[in-house]
């Protein structure tokens, strides 16, 4: 969602987006002030404190042309990111994005790569990893580093051919 504001910090042009992740009354619109956005937010529950207090915060930092980029945890649980960007006059424009599916699929997807490794670094085979383009190792996991006798630190980013000798690493280079 977009929304433009003056160095009043009223409403020059607010998008339907913007409009539809904060569940604004069609009566916010161009005209409006940053105001009565925040105080519908408090309002509405979807954030806490004193809207003046928060507007007096923005309005201050506009003024000393520092633009805003983080994310925001509303009430009922969704992460906001907000990236703000000056404009001649002393305006600005925001961008609010709702992150919230994009950081639970991430934390998702790091507890299943941290699941994988715990089991693969377990398991009792050995298992090793190679980069297809230069046959270099990228991973090894400890029963792979018992098997050959050496540390993943020694293995990993090697060949074949700079960890074992003549015929071993023939054999070795003639399956990859």
């Amino acid at each position: 969602g977009i929304v433009m504001l003056d160095a009043k910090a009223e409403v020059l042009a607010i998008n339907d987006q913007y409009r539809k992740l904060y569940g604004l009354p069609l009566e916010i619109k161009a005209g409006s002030s940053l105001e009565e956005i925040l105080q519908h937010r408090v309002d509405s529950g979807l954030s806490t404190g004193d809207a003046a207090e928060h507007l007096a915060a923005v309005v201050a930092r506009i003024a000393k042309r520092q633009p805003l980029s983080e994310e925001i945890i509303l009430s009922d649980g969704r992460v906001i990111n907000v990236r703000e960007r000056l404009m001649d006059g002393g305006g600005w424009v925001a961008m609010h994005e709702d992150v919230t599916e994009q950081q639970r699929s991430r934390r998702i997807l790091e507890r299943t790569e941290q699941f994988l490794v715990t089991i693969i670094e377990n398991i009792p085979e050995g298992i090793i990893a190679k980069d297809a383009r230069n046959l270099r190792y990228v991973f090894v996991n400890r029963a792979a580093e018992r098997m050959i006798g050496m540390s993943r630190a020694e293995i990993v980013g090697k060949t074949a051919r700079e960890l074992f000798a003549g015929e071993a690493a023939d054999l070795i280079e003639r399956r990859d």
